[in-house]
């Protein structure tokens, strides 16, 4: 059979919660070993009630405790039991502490640790039992005051890490330079960080970028074993509208106005005589008529846009755009006693972009068009729906379908980011 210490050295505790009935079973062969961590000092009792498993002749159980200093565990000493229901006390300071039972034959037990000594306030339940005809009234008038902490606080992080350049001191403040996306070590392989943008459903572009998670731990200066640690994430957004704005301010070219001589060069003397090595060669100048080319305007357009608008009425305009295809379905066959809100029903169901719509999200059956795209947005009180086509046979070879798919290609490169609204669920598969 194990010791205590040898039990404890491998990881085999559990850690035991104020004034909850923990179960657990005990035998000849297996310690029981429960982790304590305390933030005062503070007196704890725990009470073992003991359910032989098979017939007991003789109770001999034994409850140690021992404290963590280091890497080394102090034995603060042990009591025996003799009896199946016992309540074992122990006064502890600040620290971490294990408590250990032994015993000489199989027993399954429960065990619960009375006391603050987990350093949170327990909640305290009233379970009163009355009859018919009966009252009770309760009063509680010692409320426990709230101590202000006024001992120093240092902060260390034990996992993850910081942006490139981000550094965090004792005090827990951040300092340093964000870094630019595009010039990490890792991102030899993303896309540039200017294609990393979403559109809401309003249609409002947003800008993603990179996060680091790492998590802080929190200690206090006279009690470093009292500590407490939290995860924390840093997200640095690319520069997309930095970029797009000094484009523009630049586009098409930087044009040379003057050219301004900063230093003067050394001239030669006049008395030197520079003489060419070879017989130079006059040329002819021949003038040739300017030719102005013409560039008809382009009529063959790439894209086809539609746009109709649908009267939302008064009662049906709190709804989520992106929610009204699903408000639709599951109120297509109800009758409203409003006169509007049923014309917007029919209307949705006689508009061939709104049922479009449906097929294209996967509400409706049907076959989707990949030339076609229907995008719903709000406009003051309608529901506009806006459907581009691409002219059929350019949509393969034309400039911005492919770029818009190594766009796509080159962002499925980075790490994945969920993103969300209120009020909307979110379901990611991994395969």
């Amino acid at each position: 059979m194990a010791t205590c210490i040898q039990t404890i050295t491998t990881g085999s505790f559990e850690e035991l919660y104020p004034n909850t009935s923990t179960p657990f079973s005990v035998n000849i062969l297996t310690n029981k070993v429960f982790k304590v961590v305390t933030t005062a000092t503070t007196q704890a009792q725990f009470r073992f009630v003991f359910n032989p498993t098979s017939t007991v002749t003789t109770v001999s159980i034994t409850v140690a405790a021992y404290q963590k200093v280091g890497t080394s565990y102090v034995d603060l000493g042990a009591v025996a039991f003799s009896d199946l229901v016992a309540n074992f006390f122990k006064d502890f300071t600040v620290g971490e502490f294990y408590i250990c039972v032994r015993s000489n034959q199989s027993y399954n037990a429960t065990v619960v640790g009375v006391g603050d000594f987990t350093g949170f306030a327990p909640t305290v339940n009233f379970s009163p039992v009355v009859s018919d005809g009966c009252t009770m009234s309760v009063t509680m008038e010692n409320v426990k005051p709230v101590n202000a902490c006024d001992e120093p606080l240092f902060y260390e992080i034990v996992e993850g890490s910081l942006p490139p350049d981000i550094f965090m001191n004792d005090l827990g403040r951040l300092y340093g330079t964000l870094p630019n996306l595009d010039c990490l070590v890792d991102a030899v392989d993303y896309s540039p960080s200017q294609n990393w943008s979403f559109p809401d459903p309003d249609g409002n572009m947003h800008p993603w970028g990179r996060q680091w998670r790492f998590k802080v731990r929190v200690s206090i200066a006279e009690q470093p074993d009292t500590s407490s640690d939290e995860w924390f994430c840093v997200a640095v957004h690319n520069n997309w509208d930095f970029d797009r704005d000094n484009f523009v301010k630049n586009a098409p070219f930087k044009q040379i106005r003057d050219i301004v001589i900063v230093d003067e060069p050394v001239k030669l003397p006049k008395t030197v005589c520079m003489v060419p090595c070879v017989t130079p060669i006059e040329s002819v100048f021949v003038p040739q008529p300017l030719v102005t080319p013409e560039c008809p305007v382009c009529e063959d357009v790439d894209v086809v846009t539609d746009i109709t608008l649908i009267k939302i009425p008064e009662l049906c305009q709190k709804i989520d755009v992106s929610a009204i295809p699903l408000w639709w379905k599951n109120n297509k066959d109800a009758t409203f006693s409003c006169k509007e809100t049923q014309k917007f029903i029919e209307n949705l169901r006689t508009s061939k972009y709104f049922q479009a719509l449906l097929v294209q999200i996967g509400y409706n059956s049907g076959t989707v068009d990949p030339d076609s795209v229907i995008e719903a947005t709000a406009f003051k009180n309608f529901l506009q729906l806006t459907a581009s086509t691409l002219i059929d046979g350019r949509r393969e070879h034309h400039i911005d379908a492919k770029m818009l798919q190594w766009k796509n290609r080159q962002n499925q490169r980075l790490p994945t980011t969920g993103i969300t609204y209120d009020g909307a669920a979110l379901e990611i598969t991994m395969e």
